[in-house]
């Protein structure tokens, strides 16, 4: 079974940072809903990034 990380991003600062730690690597990215535009999810899901968008309701 393959293991795949998963890191949350609630921030624009935590975005930035969760991107250079996920290049390349077998990990998953959650978003916060509303800190990337559409444009910008659909753009990294291209680039082969795996991207939710998520609402957080804390």
């Amino acid at each position: 079974m393959e293991t795949t990380l998963v890191l949350f991003a609630l921030t624009k600062r935590g975005v930035a940072e969760l991107f250079d730690v996920a290049r390349g690597g077998k990990a998953a990215i959650w978003v916060n809903q509303g800190l990337l535009e559409a444009t910008d999810l659909s753009r990294l899901r291209a680039e082969g990034f795996d991207l939710t968008d998520f609402a957080n309701w804390g």
